[in-house]
């Protein structure tokens, strides 16, 4: 029984697979005749159908005429009138007579010197002359000591005036030989004794400017 049902199986698969086939191959063979059929319809249709040609109108270009430049005239120069300028008269002026002026007199104002402005002076004056003395002492006392033994020796003297500059400490600030004594050896050594002897200067509290006689003699 088993094997009869499953032969009748194979046999109506078989038949399905079959009908399937021959019914696939049917249908393509009837669509390739179909389509085969339109489209020779479709080329009668195309013949028989008037050809229609639209003729279009030719035209020519024409040139686009382009604005012609403008020619700007030259323009004349303008005449530059020079005006001349218009002389001024000048007025004449009449002499005026100078009146004689008197001469005036004109009295000297002198100056008024008080009293205790007089005394001052004086008394500063006098205290400058003794620094200068105690400033001469100092010198004339170093001069004998720096007497040069060759200068007596060949009897040399003189007097050799000295400008000295001091300032407010008593410091030398110039040395100026202003008459020599005739002998080099003795204006030299004038010097030397000055600024030895500036170590016992005074303060004269300002600056001093004074001319001093500084003398050389054989005793």
């Amino acid at each position: 029984m088993k094997k009869q049902n499953h032969k009748t199986v194979e046999f109506w698969v078989g038949f399905m697979l079959s009908c399937v086939i021959h019914g696939g191959l049917f249908l393509l063979v009837y669509a390739y005749f179909a389509g085969t059929k339109i489209e020779a319809a479709a080329l009668r249709e195309d013949v028989k159908a008037p050809l229609r040609m639209a003729l279009t109108t030719f035209v020519e270009p024409q040139p686009v005429e382009q604005p012609k430049p403008k020619v700007e005239k030259p323009k004349k120069p303008k005449k530059i009138i020079k005006k001349e300028p218009v002389p001024v008269p000048v007025p004449i002026e009449e002499p005026v007579e100078e009146e004689e002026q008197e001469p005036v007199e004109v009295t000297p104002i002198l100056p008024q010197v008080q009293n205790s402005g007089a005394e001052a002076v004086a008394s500063s004056m006098a205290e400058d002359d003794n620094i200068i003395a105690i400033i001469r002492a100092a010198i004339d006392k170093e001069a004998k000591k720096d007497y040069p033994s060759k200068a007596k020796k060949m009897h040399m003297e003189g007097v050799a005036k000295v400008k000295i500059k001091i300032d407010e400490e008593g410091n030398i600030l110039s040395l100026d030989i202003t008459e020599s004594s005739g002998y080099t050896m003795l204006d030299h050594s004038a010097i030397k004794s000055i600024r030895k002897a500036s170590k016992h200067f005074p303060k004269p509290h300002k600056h001093l400017l004074f001319i001093l006689p500084i003398s050389y003699e054989l005793t």
